[in-house]
């Protein structure tokens, strides 16, 4: 197995890389390495300093640059993403160094199986943390096209509704159809604390269509319509 990056060992016994070396081997963009680091290893949710990695500080043509000696379990995430023409070679490379310490180790039976259940409770770990970030996110997000079509239906039925029909005098009277409309609209945007019907959170959908479906007119609008309908009827 030919050396693609030099393996280090912690006092530990874990097996350890060159971030730095790591990322300009799989043919990164030099000048973006602060940046790169702070976001895909600093602020990294999924792997935490002193676990994975610590930071390492380097004289490179005697100049101060930061690096950091991090697992091979964190360099193979960072070569999957990396997605470059060296990306499986160096994920490759590292699963074969894994493989071979893991030999060189010779574990009992039992510290195999510990290991084994180590590793799952870790990406057990990171997949909890995946699934509340997807469920904060989609428990964020508005009202698509076709949810907001759905508004727009219900709301459409319940005016209709409202003045007693599409062929009620009321409903066809455009002005007083109009002031229906509005209420039904308000009520809305007043029920749920939002400022146009749009933003409606995806949650709240199936909550919004059934608040719609059981407003009831009140006071001078609700007499209104009943008043414009009996004129119609004594017609």
């Amino acid at each position: 197995m030919n050396e693609l990056i030099k393996l280090n060992t912690t006092d530990t016994g874990m097996k350890t890389v060159s971030a730095r070396e790591l990322y300009l081997g799989l043919g990164l963009n030099k000048s973006q390495w602060s940046r790169w680091y702070t976001t895909n290893i600093v602020n990294n949710e999924f792997f935490h300093v002193g676990h994975d990695f610590v930071g390492v500080r380097l004289d490179v043509e005697g100049n101060e640059t930061q690096d950091f000696a991090i697992s091979l379990e964190f360099a193979k995430h960072i070569a999957m993403m990396a997605r470059t023409e060296k990306s499986h070679d160096y994920r490759n490379y590292f699963i074969e160094c894994e493989k071979k310490a893991l030999k060189v180790k010779k574990l009992s039976p039992m510290d195999q199986l510990r290991l084994q259940y180590q590793v799952l409770g870790e990406h057990e770990e990171k997949l909890n943390k995946v699934e509340s970030k997807v469920n904060t996110l989609e428990n964020n997000m508005t009202i698509d096209h076709g949810q907001a079509c759905n508004i727009k239906l219900a709301v459409d039925l319940e005016v209709k509704k409202l003045c007693c029909g599409n062929e009620s005098a009321a409903y066809k009277n455009k002005k007083l159809r109009s002031k229906v409309y509005r209420y039904v609209w308000r009520s809305i945007k007043e029920y749920f604390n939002i400022t146009a019907y749009h933003n409606l959170l995806r949650k709240d959908i199936d909550k919004a269509i059934n608040y719609i479906s059981s407003l009831k007119l009140q006071g001078g609008l609700l007499r209104e319509v009943q008043e414009t309908n009996n004129q119609m009827c004594f017609s």
